[in-house]
């Protein structure tokens, strides 16, 4: 009795090991930064010095220069999303509502 209870605890055993990696490889290979940018709209625009640029604006929407190129001196933006060039470089300036980030813009100035 010993011998086929252990028989059939192996053979369950084996059984679920070659069943259990095919549920594993139904995985998503989205990783959650990809996730999050799917519905981000990307924009590109290009000021030249002194001049001026009006970036999508709506009441409640929130902007913020991201740390990445030369974003602190090639720009000044307002609260209302109008971005002056102030030196040639490029920043990226992010558009946000309620929490969610709707816009990515990336500006080049000339």
């Amino acid at each position: 009795m010993k011998k086929v209870l252990a028989g059939s605890l192996v053979g369950l055993t084996l059984s679920l090991g070659f069943v259990a990696p095919s549920f594993a490889a139904e995985t998503n290979t989205n990783t959650l930064s990809e996730v999050k940018l799917q519905g981000v709209k990307e924009i590109e625009r290009t000021v030249k010095v002194g001049k001026t640029r009006q970036l999508p604006y709506e009441a409640g929407y929130y902007y913020a220069i991201e740390p990445w190129g030369d974003a602190s001196e090639a720009i000044d933006l307002t609260s209302k999303g109008v971005v002056t060039g102030r030196a040639p470089g490029e920043a990226l300036v992010t558009i946000w509502e309620d929490g969610d980030l709707l816009y990515r813009c990336y500006i080049t100035v000339e």
